[in-house]
């Protein structure tokens, strides 16, 4: 499986850069890790929402990245990442300069990242490429 840079590569969208790009790649770190069991079916139809509110909200879960991300593991059923390439991408991702940037990022941008997110997926659904 890809990582998220070389999904975002893929994509038709310009990766963003910096601070926000490493938002950007944690929300589609997340979305990749999504457990299709829990919200596949009728919770499908209201995932996108959840998945933006969801991001805002881990964001108060403390200091760190570490707790936005458990804290998304939690409130999205979150499975760990399939390769092991995506392990060290998420455990670098986790341990990024300047975890408040990135947590304000992930904070007031949620509903542009996760659109950003969404952009993708259909992209590459439509590109007949592997699900994000």
């Amino acid at each position: 499986m890809a990582t998220t840079a070389e999904m975002i590569e893929w994509g038709p969208l310009d990766a963003l850069e910096g601070i926000e790009g490493i938002a950007e790649r944690l929300v589609l770190m997340a979305h990749c890790c999504v457990d299709w069991d829990v919200w596949g079916g009728p919770r499908r139809v209201r995932y996108w929402d959840a998945l933006g509110e969801r991001v805002m909200s881990s964001c108060y879960a403390g200091p760190a990245v570490t707790d936005w991300w458990a804290a998304m593991v939690r409130a999205m059923t979150l499975h760990d990442p399939w390769s092991a390439e995506q392990r060290a991408e998420l455990a670098i991702l986790l341990a990024c300069d300047g975890q408040r940037p990135v947590l304000d990022a992930l904070r007031r941008h949620s509903a542009a990242l996760v659109l950003r997110v969404r952009v993708l997926s259909e992209a590459r659904r439509a590109a007949g490429r592997p699900r994000t």
